[in-house]
């Protein structure tokens, strides 16, 4: 059954506020949220709209921390302050509990802990630790 002209106008009418925010959305402004209500089409472009503006928001915020992190592990002199930076800096931007740092021999033989961090507790496997690549999962 086709839209009445009201309902046309009020569909009309919310799809350019909605287009309205999209652009102010793509320019980086703020957007407040849109109040998208009901099951009609319209309302569920809305909350689909509020969906992607999330999902936009977390990869900015994540990306900015990344951005911040490259910074400040420039200005790291030390491995063990780099390490430590970036153990800090991905907290809240990739799911870990614990990162390690190991070297490879020149050989290629085996792989020596250099640098360990975790937030569960005593480590197993501390550094200087060193172990053959043949026939371990690392191969």
């Amino acid at each position: 059954m086709p839209a009445t002209p009201d309902e046309r106008e009020t569909a009309e009418g919310r799809i350019a506020a909605y287009s309205a925010w999209v652009r102010n959305l793509r320019a980086g402004k703020p957007v407040q949220p849109l109040g998208a209500a009901g099951e009609d089409p319209v309302a569920r472009l809305g909350r689909e709209l509020e969906l992607l503006a999330e999902v936009l928001n977390r990869r900015e915020r994540e990306l900015r921390q990344l951005f911040d992190l490259v910074q400040s592990v420039e200005q790291g002199v030390l491995v063990e302050d780099v390490l430590n930076r970036v153990f800090d800096g991905f907290t809240g931007v990739i799911p870990f509990e614990r990162i390690g740092c190991s070297f490879v021999s020149e050989d290629g033989a085996k792989a020596t802990a250099y640098w360990a961090r975790s937030n569960l507790g005593p480590m197993q496997i501390s550094a200087g630790y060193s172990q053959p690549l043949a026939g371990s999962s690392l191969e």
